[in-house]
């Protein structure tokens, strides 16, 4: 009985057969075409994250804006009334408030300073029929000879603004004005009264507008009661009522007051009421959007309702056509791009691996034709061949390892090649492999830092106890080649502890000290980092003996892409002192640049020492 045993020869012969199996694969044009297919739909996939994941941050952005302006109008509005309650406050404790106490008492208030975009404080009374005659002519006896009560004509009842400060050229053309003669304001007036609460109108032009700069208004009401006298109910309300304190205002004046003139990153429009067209449009941010028109598709939408003393106000917010940065509207096509050329660079190597395989073969074909020439040129020839195939196959095989990394291996392939058929390529061939290798490197640094950036900015800060002196000698760590490389000294003065992000400040110590390593003059770089307490903040300086910077670069160094020098002379993607700024940013704090006084900079970092908050 005979025994077959498997030996090791015979294990190793199968590995082989297995592994060149496996690399015939890679010698088949159609290996390249799924490749660059399986390419397509990665890179797709890849880009439309990218374009989902800036997208949802834009919205995220345009959600907090829409958030922070409906508040901001929600307080002002409450504190304009509070104003008016003080008023109020006002009559009831000073015996007897005449028009010079009543402006110093506005003038006090400070409204230009404290509350931009109210027009002023104002008193209007009731005035009976009967009563008419004598209230004009007392008004007139104060030094008011023209006085009236405006519109002219007999009614039931009248109000009249006695007061209204600042007394200016505007405010005076509402001197003597019958507010309960419009049905908007009565609405209002008669609501405060009844309710003993504040009380806002709809829709009103003022009687202070001219023919120049016409904007719609409104105003706001509050009570003023006898003192001690009940006002439980409507009728006892009305007993003690004395008149109204109230305030107008143009609602462009408002918003600017509110919000600021040049906050142009949203656009929303107010309306009184629920319906939105034109006849309840109160403030239109651009005095173009409309949103009953056209919609753009590309714009976010929101709708708020506030409750204002009595009315609805709808608040329509629209971004505009973006709401991207241009870091932001870039991303997804620099993924996009990325992702194509290293498709290409794969489809390119596996069709030149499918063509040498069939020009071997080739080859082979040849030399059977020949079998009748003499024997040791056939055994030459076939041993150039095998030679060749092996080649090939340990080419293939180093070609096919760790497609998950495809820049990494579009360099290390490009070195193959130049290692391995450098010599069969003429100059301009090698130094296209230079530039293959060169692009798929910065390529995959560039897409680093950028993601990097994105990072920095979108993930939530981990805020823990940090000593910085941990943080340096972390970095000095990561250094330590460079550093050793240059001939660099780096030192250092006492450092503090302080609450922050321990990973991004140590990001930002990397980079820092990096660049005193890398922008290096003739001497060699010499870096002191050192750190000065000012109040609840510490300043940390990295002073190095550089190259140096123009100060009026100062700024330019700070922007995303922005170099100084060429990549010839100093390496880099003008990304390393962006992802600084916005560290700094996103602790609240600043970074800047001066010139330092033996040569070279120094870059200065303020943080807060509790943390962002």
């Amino acid at each position: 009985m005979s025994v077959f045993t498997s030996t090791p020869a015979m294990a190793s012969d199968s590995k082989v057969d297995k592994r060149k199996s496996a690399i015939r694969i890679f010698h088949n044009a159609v290996t390249a075409w799924v490749v660059l297919l399986f390419g397509f739909a990665f890179t797709g996939a890849a880009w439309y994250t990218s374009n989902q994941f800036v997208n949802a941050n834009a919205e995220a952005r345009f959600e907090n804006r829409v958030t922070e302006i409906t508040a901001a109008i929600h307080q002002r509005m409450f504190i304009y009334e509070q104003v008016l309650w003080g008023g109020v406050g006002f009559f009831n404790a000073v015996e007897n408030v005449d028009r010079k106490v009543w402006r110093d008492y506005v003038d006090a208030l400070k409204l230009e300073q404290h509350w931009p975009g109210i027009q002023g404080i104002g008193f209007s009374v009731p005035v009976t029929p009967e009563e008419k005659g004598s209230h004009i002519a007392a008004i007139r006896d104060e030094g008011f000879p023209q006085y009236t009560i405006k519109p002219a004509g007999q009614r039931d009842a009248y109000s009249a603004i006695i007061y209204l400060e600042p007394f200016d050229w505007r405010n005076k053309r509402a001197f003597g004005y019958d507010m309960w003669s419009n049905d908007m304001r009565r609405q209002a007036m008669t609501r405060a009264r009844d309710t003993g609460e504040a009380s806002t109108s709809g829709i009103i032009t003022l009687v202070q507008e001219t023919q120049e700069d016409v904007q719609r208004g409104f105003l706001t009401y509050v009570p003023l009661y006898k003192k001690g006298m009940p006002v439980g109910t409507v009728a006892q309300r009305r007993a003690a009522f004395e008149g109204w304190v109230y305030s107008p205002f143009r609602m462009g004046n408002l918003m600017k007051g509110v919000l600021g003139a040049n906050r142009s990153d949203v656009e929303y429009e107010i309306f009184d009421g629920a319906d939105m067209n034109a006849d309840t449009l109160l403030f239109d941010s651009n005095k173009s959007l409309h949103a009953d028109g056209p919609s753009n598709d590309d714009a976010l939408k929101k709708i708020k309702t506030l409750e204002l003393q009595g009315r609805t106000w709808l608040l329509v917010f629209s971004s505009g056509s973006s709401e991207l940065t241009d870091a932001e509207k870039h991303q997804p096509t620099f993924v996009a791009i990325a992702g194509l050329v290293v498709d290409f660079l794969l489809f390119y190597i596996i069709s030149s691996l499918a063509y040498l395989q069939r020009r071997a073969e080739g080859m082979a074909t040849a030399m059977t034709s020949d079998l009748r020439t003499t024997q040791t040129e056939l055994e030459a020839k076939v041993a150039e061949l095998s030679a060749s195939n092996e080649e090939l196959a340990q080419f293939a095989y180093i070609s096919s390892h760790d497609l998950q990394e495809p820049l990494r291996m579009v360099a290390s392939y490009c070195d193959l090649l130049k290692e391995d058929y450098g010599d069969k390529l003429d100059n301009t061939g090698r130094e296209y492999l230079d530039f293959a290798v060169d692009g798929a490197q910065r390529m995959r640094a560039l897409i680093t830092d950028l993601l990097t950036y994105s990072k920095i900015g979108q993930k939530d800060l981990e805020l823990s106890r940090v000593s910085v002196d941990e943080v340096l000698g972390l970095t000095l760590k990561n250094l330590e080649m460079a550093i050793s490389e240059n001939g660099a000294e780096v030192t250092h003065g006492p450092l503090p502890s302080l609450t922050c992000d321990p990973g991004q400040l140590g990001q930002l110590f990397l980079n820092l000290i990096g660049n005193g390593i890398k922008f290096k003059g003739d001497a060699p770089p010499r870096i002191h980092v050192s750190a000065e307490r000012d109040g609840d903040e510490w300043t940390f300086a990295f002073a190095d003996n550089g190259i140096g910077i123009d100060q009026a670069y100062a700024e330019q160094v700070f922007t995303m892409f922005q170099r100084l020098h060429t990549r010839t002379t100093y390496d880099g993607n003008g990304i390393g002192l962006s992802v600084c700024r916005k560290i700094a940013e996103r602790h609240r704090g600043k970074i800047g640049i001066e010139p330092n006084v033996g040569g070279g900079s120094i870059f200065y970092v303020s943080l807060p020492e509790g943390g962002t908050s």
